[in-house]
């Protein structure tokens, strides 16, 4: 799915980030630096938040990396897991909030999201 609204189970529904389609296991790789401010391990929010201190950066439907701890540094290019096997709608979700200095995982939300495709330089 692609950024913005979109309809989803005969309802309308901000999608606020993009799905990237993957094979189960897939090595998920982070193209920015940071400081991992959350993991998940079970359930459908399974995965990493790293902030950069001015940006969340999403990665859901993801195993996080046994060697990641929350409060860990990453560099740019780092392997931060793996992604999980959904079935037919195996993906990785990824997502940008522009948060600000917060290090609360909690203050992504739907109107401080970014598209991930607009920053790119194509």
């Amino acid at each position: 799915s692609d950024f913005g609204w979109r309809g989803l189970f005969g309802k309308r529904d901000f999608h606020s980030g993009i799905d990237i389609v993957a094979d189960a296991k897939t090595d998920v790789f982070t193209p920015i630096g940071g400081e991992v401010i959350h993991l998940a391990y079970n359930g459908t929010h399974s995965g990493v938040v790293i902030a950069d201190g001015e940006r969340q950066y999403t990665f859901w439907h993801m195993t996080p990396a046994e060697s990641l701890s929350k409060g860990d540094k990453v560099e740019e290019g780092a392997c931060v897991g793996q992604l999980v096997d959904l079935g037919r709608s195996t993906h990785l979700h990824y997502s940008i909030h522009l948060t600000g200095p917060t290090m609360d995982h909690k203050d992504r939300k739907d109107s401080n999201a970014v598209d991930p495709l607009s920053l790119l330089d194509l």
